[in-house]
Order: C-alpha cells, then sequence, then structure tokens
C-alpha cells in the first residue's frame, strides 16, 4: 500500500498548515496542524521531518534500529505528494 502527505493551508495565523496522511483510495490515516513546513512523516504521526535527508536519523533512526532488533515491520514513511 502506498501512502502520501497532502497539505493545505487553513488562513488561520495559530496554524498555517493542515497535514493528512492519506493511503490509495483517499483514506485519512493520520492528521496535524502546524507552523512548520514538513516533506515527509511516518504515517501513525509519529515523526515529521522537514528535509527528505533527515529520514532515518536522529530519534526515527532510532526507532528503525529497535525494530530491526526485535523483528518488527517500522511504520511506512508518507512524502508529500505534488498536486
Amino acid at each position: 500500500m502506498n501512502y502520501f502527505l497532502e497539505v493545505s493551508e487553513t488562513g488561520s495565523k495559530a496554524t498555517k498548515f493542515h497535514y493528512r496522511v492519506v493511503d490509495e483510495s483517499g483514506s485519512v490515516i493520520s492528521e496535524r496542524r502546524s507552523n512548520r513546513v514538513y516533506v515527509a512523516c511516518c504515517i501513525n504521526g509519529d515523526y515529521y521531518f522537514g528535509r527528505a535527508d533527515l529520514v532515518g536519523k536522529g530519534g526515527h533512526g532510532e526507532y528503525l534500529k529497535c525494530c530491526a532488533a526485535r523483528g518488527y515491520i517500522p511504520n511506512p514513511v508518507a512524502y508529500l505528494r505534488n498536486k
């Protein structure tokens, strides 16, 4: 299954952007409102990334190592979809 990150502007000063992770059928998996600009995120909303090269680094990298050590499948990453 493929997942995509979609963004829309809210028009509010408190939160400029509304981010949604959607699957191929258009179902919303997770949502977040923020003033920051993101290009990718984990589909469950645990990690959001301002640059694509940060995927797998820092806290997300530790999460991936932990999943590998325990034999878990990590949550997929959704990238910003260009409309």
